[in-house]
């Protein structure tokens, strides 16, 4: 789905949490997708469609209930390792 290479995707996901959205507490979703780089316009609708997808394949969450909120972030305002990417990539 993504093209990260080593380090680059980590996922949480935390179910039976209480969230209502749109007024009704039906199955809804919240997304946090930052990445260093990789991440633009274009990026973020193919990124947007992949994950919606396998939301609604895998766990039922209609895409008109999720949101995906996407942070490009600096390599240097990313810890790892005792220090930060900066360099790193």
């Amino acid at each position: 789905m993504f093209d990260f290479e080593n380090l680059g995707l980590l996922i949480f996901f935390f179910q039976d949490q209480n969230i209502t959205f749109g007024g009704t507490a039906a199955p809804c979703a919240y997304l946090s997708l930052m990445s260093i780089g990789k991440l633009g316009v274009a990026e973020n609708k193919k990124h947007s469609k992949a994950i919606m997808d396998e939301m609604e394949k895998s766990l039922g969450v209609s895409p008109t209930r999720m949101y995906i909120y996407f942070q490009d972030a600096k390599a240097s305002e990313v810890g790892f390792n005792k220090s930060t990417f900066d360099g790193l990539l």
